[in-house]
C-alpha cells in the first residue's frame, strides 16, 4: 500500500525503501496538468481574439457556448479502437482527451461571433458590444 507523505514516513529519504512503488507509475497521470491546451485572451479594441491550441483534436470535437459573461471552450476526442486479430501486441494505446475552460469575457455582441478552426488552432472573434451595457445593479431601498 503506497504512503500518502513517503519522505515524511520514510527515515532515509535519500535510499528510499518504496522505490519500487513509485517506479512503474503511468507517466500520463501525472502529465495531465502539463497538457492544458495553451489559450491566448487578446484584447483587439473593439473585440476579443481566442486562440486556443487543439492538437489532434477535429472541428466536431470542440464545443463553445457563451451565456454572458461565461464563454465555454469544450473539447473531447477519443481515438478510435480498431481491433486486427492478425497482430499480437504486447502493449496497445490509446487515448482520450477532454478538455474544458470557462472564461468571463462580459459583454460580447454574440450575433457577431465567429470561429475557425484549422490546423489544430481554433481562433474565436468575440466582438465587443457597441452600445454600453446597462446598469445591471439593483437599489433596494431600506424603509
Amino acid at each position: 500500500m503506497r504512503s500518502l507523505f513517503p519522505i515524511v514516513n520514510n527515515d532515509n529519504f535519500l535510499f528510499p525503501e518504496d522505490v519500487w512503488n513509485t517506479f512503474f507509475t503511468d507517466v500520463t497521470r501525472t502529465a495531465s496538468p502539463l497538457s492544458m491546451p495553451k489559450i491566448d485572451l487578446e484584447d483587439k479594441g473593439d473585440r476579443y481574439e481566442l486562440t486556443v491550441d487543439l492538437p489532434g483534436m477535429t472541428k466536431d470535437d470542440i464545443e463553445l457556448t457563451y451565456d454572458d459573461p461565461i464563454l465555454v471552450v469544450t473539447a473531447s476526442h477519443k481515438d478510435e479502437q480498431q481491433s486486427d486479430e492478425a497482430k499480437k501486441y504486447v502493449y496497445r494505446e490509446r487515448t482520450a482527451q477532454t478538455f474544458s475552460r470557462r472564461l468571463l469575457i462580459p459583454h460580447i455582441d454574440r450575433k457577431s461571433t465567429e470561429a475557425s478552426f484549422e490546423d489544430g488552432v481554433l481562433k474565436v472573434s468575440l466582438p465587443k458590444e457597441k452600445d454600453e451595457p446597462e446598469e445591471k445593479k439593483n437599489i433596494i431601498h431600506i424603509k
